[in-house]
Formats: C-alpha cells, structure tokens, sequence
C-alpha cells in the first residue's frame, strides 16, 4: 500500500465518520406539524454514539440505522435522550409522586442495539422557574437493554413491534 493509498483510506474513514446520516427532527413550537420526511417513530439499530462540535460546543451524537438502510443522527441533548442513551436511566410513572422514578440503570446505548424515539406532542411543565412553557414530549425505548438481550445486528426480537 502507498502513501496516498493509506491517505485515501484516512480520508474515506474520516469522511464517513462525519456523515452521521440524516438527523431526526421533530416539532420545536406548539402548532408546527412533524417536519417532512421524518419519521414518528424513529427506529434505529444503532451504529454508535459519536462526537462533534455545534456552533462552539462538543455535542454527541446517536446514529443509526433504519429497517430500510436509511442512516439518521440525533444530538443528545435534552434530559430525556441523555437520561435514557447515556446514563442509561429505566423509568416509570408513580402516581404517587406525580413524577417519574428510576427504577434500574442499563449502560450507555451500545453498537447493535435497537432504539425508538417518538415525538408525542408536547407538555406544560409544572414547576419551576420556566412554570407554564410547553416543551417537546419525547419517548425513548431501549428494548433490547430492558429485555436485558445482548446487541445483535442480524436479530430481531420474536414479540416486539420495533419493525427490525
């Protein structure tokens, strides 16, 4: 191999690193519909979490890949996606404390593994200093770490609707 090849090489591994795919967006203000071309929900196997910088700032990125190929990201960045893909937070509803409650922790989203994103609409928040505004609503599921399944890209679970 020549220099050039392995430059090429470089350049090639480096370029595809930097196209993450299409990056998965949904509503930001009350009223807008979902913005065409993206799906509700967005489901994935993931590819990895990856790095990059955004108007100054070092974000990270989810990337993936649909049942149909398509290759899509998403910045992780509010509380839900870090909560759920990073620290990898379980949760669920208590009536009791009007709130939701941590129930396990899985591990950071992993290579392999399936994800579902779904944009619900959105919700007034009750408290607090921002008290009033309305907020995307976002669900993230996780099943193969909450079935505590092992990442397999080639599988699909035998009796879930996640599509792959």
């Amino acid at each position: 191999m020549s220099i050039d090849d392995s430059h090429d090489d470089a350049l090639a591994r480096y370029e595809e690193e930097l196209d993450r795919g299409e990056a998965w967006r949904y509503p930001t203000t009350p009223g807008d519909e979902m913005p065409a071309g993206m799906p509700n929900p967005l489901v994935i196997r993931v590819t990895g979490v990856s790095t990059g910088t955004v108007k100054g700032e070092d974000l990270r990125f989810l990337n993936g890949t649909d049942s149909d190929g398509k290759r899509w990201s998403r910045i992780i960045g509010s509380k839900t996606f870090r909560e759920t893909l990073l620290d990898g937070i379980l949760s669920e509803w208590s009536d009791e404390k009007q709130a939701f409650v941590e129930t396990g922790r899985v591990g950071e989203v992993r290579p392999g593994e399936r994800v579902a994103i779904r944009f619900r609409g959105f919700s007034t928040i009750q408290s607090g200093p921002h008290k009033g505004k309305e907020i995307p609503s976002l669900k993230v599921d996780r099943p193969d770490a909450t079935a505590g399944v092992s990442p397999k890209a080639d599988e699909k679970a035998a009796d879930d609707d996640i599509p792959f």
